[in-house]
């Protein structure tokens, strides 16, 4: 039996196969970013353990997509916390843009971008990433994610810049006064989770500002995480909530420069899911 891991930031899906990779099922648990946590293998270990052990039985091979493994020692900390948990079972660690590629199948040339809590891009050629646009975190970088576009959503709502129907229509979601809201910010332990999950507020807003943030922000991620890895190709593959929800700011943006979507979806194995 085996397991396919989609680990996020914020949400983990778990697709259990046979060895054939025939569709079991698949579950939601929360999500795990390794880069968070001084030690690795134990965070690993204790975020999962209580999350799987029990459910899954006679597992001989897990195959681990994650966001933070990004170098080996950081894949093999992750290894080794997964190991503890099943350690009859033979466990792959992938790059979230290696994982995209080898378990979709993915033989063309092409670009694949990721859009969801945090945001990545890479060139995926010759069966492997053979050129990454680094992300640099939410303090450095994730043109495009759904941390910026919160972050962005809520600077606005904050210093006034929304017109009185969105404004009201947030306060009353969100149902904390501006200075709650800092608050909570600053006294989280994940601010980027929380941040981006302002993001969802998007689609019931009708508000200018909505069409500017939206454009300017994806306009970014293009600009300087597509382009650069772009010369010579004509497909980008998309994934994340993200970009599943704003096909319609993405497709006219992309295309101006010549790109043309091929895969889009929420997660890669909502795809393997619905072979």
């Amino acid at each position: 039996m085996k397991l396919i891991f989609d680990c996020g930031s914020t949400k983990c899906t778990i697709v259990h196969t046979s060895t054939k990779n025939e569709y079991i099922d698949h579950t939601t648990v929360e999500g795990f970013n390794p880069v968070l946590h001084t030690s690795i293998e134990s965070a690993t270990y204790n975020h999962f353990y209580s999350l799987l052990s029990g459910r899954f039985f006679d597992i001989n091979t897990i195959v681990y997509c994650g966001a933070g493994c990004i170098n080996k020692n950081t894949n093999s900390q992750v290894q080794k916390g997964l190991l503890k948990i099943f350690p009859e079972s033979k466990v792959d660690i992938y790059s979230d843009l290696e994982f995209l590629g080898h378990i979709l199948e993915i033989n063309e040339r092409s670009i694949i971008g990721i859009l969801g809590t945090g945001s990545n891009s890479g060139l995926w050629d010759k069966n492997r990433i053979v050129k990454n646009n680094i992300s640099g975190g939410y303090l450095l970088g994730d043109e495009g994610s759904a941390y910026v576009l919160g972050k962005k959503l809520l600077i606005n709502y904050l210093r006034g810049n929304l017109n009185s129907t969105s404004s009201h229509f947030i306060e009353n979601k969100i149902n904390l006064n501006q200075n709650q809201i800092i608050q909570e910010i600053y006294s989280t332990s994940f601010p980027n989770r929380l941040i981006a999950s302002y993001a969802a507020l998007f689609p019931h807003i009708d508000d200018p500002m909505k069409d500017e943030i939206l454009n300017d922000s994806f306009g970014e991620y293009i600009e300087k995480r597509i382009l650069p890895l772009s010369d010579g190709v004509s497909i980008i593959h998309l994934f994340g909530s993200v970009a599943y929800f704003n096909l319609q700011y993405l497709k006219p943006l992309l295309e101006k420069v010549n790109l043309q979507i091929g895969l889009i979806s929420r997660g890669p194995l909502d795809l393997f899911i619905n072979k």
